[in-house]
């Protein structure tokens, strides 16, 4: 076994020995119990699409972030990310490679609870078990699985900054939004994009200093993964903007009533692949574009891109002084009538 190999595995034995059997089971016990009685009550609350409801609120909205945020407290303690692999340092370990084996083994943790966590919330909130609920339960796990993984990195370069790893409390109250890898002439970017959970307007609410933050801590675990990323690339931390992206149905149902541009792969019944209008409606599996005043339907499946579409307001134009001869001298025909006199200021309006 090679020295890279031993470093990156004692990083992981180490997270699943902190971990334990005992904090495993009460980290899952928790988290699920409270994202069944959520869906349960979903479900009672609301007749149809609780289990999607369950799933982007309660569950994949808090039970499962508080969940990863758990798992990746108690396998790196108190301290941050480099001090959380100091006994596998000590014994000859690369401190880089043991912390990155230490991240990979708490998001396998992770994902373990998360899978759960989404197949419980799917069921509970389906009601009666039948096939559709349980090929939806499915596919809620590993969607759930995927998403604890992604949250324990990204708490983990949290925890790689602040006193006593305290970036991971201020990456817990951002939500991750979107991870981009694309390349152009500059070269490779890396764009995540983060906002404030529970901000209603479209710019998400992240302030500079949030992207400064994360930014820091992005680096600081991306610098652990330097040679599984060989190309030289940016790394570019923001909020979504006013021209956000729209991904899913959770960002449809979010900006229902809001301007929107959707691409299509394949063209609405009345031949558009760019839909341009307010965003009328948005079900599951379908959305209602409303453009220039015909409501177009188009299956989410079939949606290439949509975005939301910023409009400047124009600045109300700057009236034309009123000209005041014609006052004036309706000023001095009044005066001569009522038998009084002109003032200066009725003399100076007439003569302009």
């Amino acid at each position: 076994m090679s020295a890279a190999s031993a470093s990156f595995q004692a990083g992981t034995w180490l997270v699943l020995r902190r971990v334990g059997r005992r904090h495993a089971m009460g980290i899952t016990a928790a988290a699920v119990a409270f994202a069944a009685i959520a869906s349960y009550a979903e479900r009672k609350a609301v007749v149809s699409d609780a289990a999607s409801r369950a799933l982007q609120g309660p569950g994949f909205g808090l039970a499962l972030p508080i969940a990863a945020f758990a798992v990746l407290s108690c396998s790196l303690g108190r301290g941050r990310l480099e001090a959380g692999v100091s006994p596998a340092a000590a014994l000859g370990a690369h401190r880089r490679l043991a912390a990155l084996g230490a991240l990979v083994g708490a998001a396998v943790v992770a994902a373990a609870i998360g899978a759960l966590i989404a197949c419980v919330t799917a069921l509970a909130g389906h009601g009666p078990p039948s096939a559709a609920s349980v090929s939806d339960a499915l596919t809620s796990s590993w969607i759930g699985a995927l998403t604890a993984a992604c949250y324990t990195f990204y708490f983990g370069a949290g925890a790689s900054f602040g006193a006593q790893g305290g970036g991971r409390v201020i990456a817990l109250g951002l939500d991750l939004v979107d991870v981009e890898w694309t390349t152009d002439r500059v070269g490779w970017t890396l764009r995540v994009t983060i906002e404030r959970p529970g901000f209603k307007e479209a710019s998400g609410g992240a302030t500079l200093e949030d992207c400064v933050e994360v930014s820091r801590g992005s680096s600081a675990v991306l610098d652990l993964m330097e040679d599984l990323i060989p190309q030289h690339y940016h790394l570019e931390v923001s909020s979504p903007g006013l021209d956000r992206k729209l991904r899913g149905h959770a960002d449809f149902i979010r900006f229902q009533g809001q301007l929107v541009k959707v691409k299509l792969g394949k063209p609405a019944p009345d031949g558009q692949r760019v839909l341009r209008g307010k965003l009328e409606e948005a079900t599951e599996g379908r959305i209602a574009v409303l453009v220039d005043g015909k409501r177009i339907e188009a299956s989410t499946d079939d949606v290439e891109e949509a975005r939301l579409v910023y409009e400047l307001q124009p600045e109300p134009k700057k009236g034309k002084p009123k000209r005041t001869g014609k006052a004036g001298k309706a000023d001095k025909a009044e005066a001569v009538r009522k038998g009084g006199t002109i003032t200066p200021e009725q003399q100076n309006r007439g003569a302009r």
